[in-house]
C-alpha cells in the first residue's frame, strides 16, 4: 500500500502540536525506562475526535490504531502524533499549522489549540519496514479555534475567592429586619 494521505475533519483535544508544547517523554511506565518519545526529542501529539464518515476514511487507509468512544458522545477518538526528530527532514519537527480562513501560518504565539478546536487534520499513513502501518500528522488547518484553558478564572481564583453577598433590595413589609 505504500504511503497514503487523508484529510479528516476533527475535534481536537490535548493538542501538543507546537515545538514549544510537545510531549517530551511519551508513555513512561516508570522512571528507569525511557519514554516512548524520548529518543526522538519528543513528539507533537493530539487526540482527534471523528464522526462516522471520517472514521471510515481513516480506516480505509489501513490506519491500525484502536479507536475509543468519546466520553461526550461526539464520535470516536484516537491519538495521532509526529515524532520531533526522526533523522529525516520530511517527517521531523512540528506539523504545519494554518488558519483555514486566511491560509496564514499559525504559531504558538497565536495561541495554543484548546480542547474543542475544530480543524482539518492531514495525516500520512504508510507501510513501515517492520511490516506494520505507521502514521504521522503533516498539517492542521484551524477552522474554529478554542482558546487553551477556556479563558475563565483559574482554579486558584475560584478556591480563594469567597462568595460575595447579594444585597437585598427591600424587605417585605410584613417582615421585621434583624
Amino acid at each position: 500500500m505504500a504511503k497514503r494521505g487523508v484529510k479528516l475533519r476533527a475535534v481536537l483535544e490535548w493538542a501538543k502540536v507546537f515545538k514549544e508544547n510537545r510531549d517530551l517523554t511519551g508513555y513512561k511506565p516508570n522512571p528507569t525506562i525511557e519514554g516512548s518519545y524520548e529518543s526522538t526529542d519528543g513528539a507533537c501529539t493530539v487526540n482527534i475526535i471523528l464522526d462516522g464518515e471520517n472514521v471510515e476514511l481513516l480506516k480505509a487507509t489501513g490506519f491500525a490504531r484502536t479507536f475509543k468512544n468519546d466520553p461526550e458522545g461526539r464520535g470516536q477518538m484516537v491519538k495521532v502524533d509526529r515524532k520531533f526528530n526522526t533523522g529525516y527532514d520530511f517527517s521531523s519537527g512540528a506539523p504545519s499549522i494554518f488558519n483555514a480562513d486566511t491560509n496564514e501560518k499559525w504559531t504558538f504565539d497565536d495561541g495554543e489549540l484548546g480542547n474543542g478546536t475544530i480543524a482539518d487534520v492531514y495525516l500520512s499513513v504508510y507501510d513501515t519496514k517492520y511490516g506494520t502501518i505507521g502514521s504521522r500528522i503533516d498539517r492542521i488547518d484551524v477552522l474554529d479555534h478554542v482558546e487553551h484553558g477556556g479563558g475563565g478564572s483559574t482554579v486558584y481564583d475560584s478556591v480563594s475567592a469567597s462568595p460575595k453577598p447579594t444585597p437585598s433590595t427591600s424587605a417585605p413589609e410584613d417582615e421585621i429586619p434583624f
